[in-house]
């Protein structure tokens, strides 16, 4: 793709970009000049014609459309108690608050034999926080697919997976270190990892569920993978 029909290029030959992305791409070696314009070897999901639609402030509006995604599903086997289940709760609230409260969505996937007023509880912990929180209550558990798909239905159109158990912690700075990697530095990284959690790019998680119908098996395999190829990222 090159930046020649792209609203935020400046220029004519090509001399910047409004939201700064140009000179990163420049840096990593991914942009070539052809013409007045660069040439891009990456993808720019902040490229934008002018058939786009970018309000008072097309920049806030693109890095607000454009800003990392995660999923993070908290999953209840009723070996631990509502104790644990604050605890995880606990981590991922503070690693929000920390990044941004509109993009993350938390799935609490939990037995139906929880109290129902425990479950409300947990709920409206974020929700009263503004966050994005919603309770699955699954009758069985055994069936780790079917509660995996009911789950990952929610949250499948966010850029990364999480999935801890109750319990589970990650680190304060866990959703704003990724978003720093992928959106300011443009780092080509589908696996992070995070105390007890493995952060995997969606379109791993697509193609590589189903030859193994167990979350927790194919993130452990992928983040095997990456750090034998040197792209795992710890946190």
């Amino acid at each position: 793709m090159d930046c020649s029909k792209c609203i935020f290029a400046t220029g004519s030959p090509q001399d910047g970009c409004k939201v700064g992305r140009i000179e990163k791409f420049i840096e990593r070696d991914r942009a070539e000049r052809k013409g007045d314009f660069y040439s891009l070897s990456q993808f720019c999901n902040m490229y934008r014609d002018q058939t786009w639609d970018g309000g008072d402030d097309p920049v806030e509006k693109v890095i607000r459309q454009t800003k990392t995604s995660f999923g993070v599903a908290i999953c209840d086997d009723l070996a631990n108690g509502t104790e644990e289940l604050e605890k995880t709760l606990d981590s991922v609230e503070e690693a929000i608050t920390n990044y941004d409260i509109k993009k993350v969505v938390v799935i609490l996937s939990l037995s139906a034999a929880r109290k129902p007023e425990d479950i409300v509880k947990l709920v409206n912990r974020l929700q009263s926080k503004g966050m994005f929180c919603e309770a699955i209550a699954h009758r069985f558990l055994f069936d780790d697919r079917i509660r995996e798909t009911e789950v990952f239905q929610k949250i499948a159109n966010l850029t990364y997976f999480v999935k801890i158990k109750g319990g589970d912690t990650i680190k304060p700075e866990t959703f704003t270190s990724i978003n720093q990697s992928i959106f300011h530095d443009l780092e080509q990284i589908i696996c992070f990892e995070s105390q007890d959690a493995i952060i995997v790019h969606q379109n791993i998680v697509k193609s590589e569920y189903f030859n193994h119908k167990n979350f927790d098996h194919m993130s452990s395999t992928v983040r095997d993978f990456c750090s034998e190829k040197g792209v795992l990222r710890l946190i």
